[in-house]
Formats: structure tokens, sequence, C-alpha cells
């Protein structure tokens, strides 16, 4: 027995509503691939600045708790990037509830996935914004240390 019979026979779903079903499954795996990869980078670059944030005196890449700027730019990252994992979590773990019509049920669907998708673009614009402070704070550093 097919996937599509089984189906039909359990929520009598014709092969257009299935297939507007798949399309919206598809798109919700999407984008939790998107949020995995959006909340990797941010641990990614978290990890960054905890390192630079912590690293002895001697090495190239230390923020000196003298340097307020880079330091403000460094922790201000950080933030915005716990902020991002925060947010790609509740993308990750929120769950919708759907009415028993099935037609309602394809809409409320629908609409579950445009709220993550917009939790996910919300996520990956801080750990944009998160990153490139980290890292202009990384770069600063090593170019004062460098020349």
């Amino acid at each position: 027995m097919s996937d599509l019979s089984r189906f039909e026979k359990v929520t009598e779903l014709n092969d257009a509503e299935y297939r507007i079903l798949e399309s919206i499954r598809f798109r919700d795996d999407d984008q939790s691939v998107k949020a995995g990869a959006v909340l990797a980078f941010s641990g990614l670059i978290i990890a960054t600045s905890i390192v630079q944030l912590s690293t002895s005196a001697d090495s190239v890449v230390h923020v000196s708790k003298d340097d307020v700027d880079l330091l403000l730019l460094n922790i201000t990252g950080l933030l915005l990037l716990f902020l991002s994992a925060i947010v790609t979590i509740f993308a990750l773990i929120s769950s919708g509830q759907y009415s028993i019509d099935k037609s309602k049920a394809l809409i409320e669907f629908d609409e579950y996935v445009v709220r993550k998708s917009k939790k996910v673009k919300i996520a990956a614009a801080l750990t944009s914004l998160g990153a490139l402070c980290v890292l202009l704070a990384l770069m600063t550093q090593l170019f004062q240390k460098i020349f």
C-alpha cells in the first residue's frame, strides 16, 4: 500500500490536498534545517567571543579590560547571539494546534510554518548582527596587535 493511499484512508485527503500538505511539510522541514544552521553558527561565534574574552593578556586575540570599545562591541555581539539562539529554540520547539476540519487544518498548518519562518528570519538577522560585532572586535584587536 502506497503512502498516499494509506494517508488518504486515514485523513480522506484527495490528491490535490495531499500535495498541498506535502508542500507545507517540505517548507516546515526546510525552516527546521535553516533554524538548525542558524543555531549552530550562533554557537560557533559565541565560542569565538568567549575565547576572545577569556584568553590571557599575551594572546593575540585578547581583549583588554582597558579597551572598553572592543569589550562592549564583543559583549553586544555575544548578547545578540544568545538572543538569536533563544529565538531559534522557540522556532524549533513551537507547535501548532489544528482543527478537525481538514481544510482549516491545512490553513492552520500553513500559518504555523509562516510564523516559524518569521522567527527563523529574525534569528538569522540577530545572528548576522552578533557575528558582525564579534568579528569586528576580533579583527580590530588583531590589527592593533599586528600593526
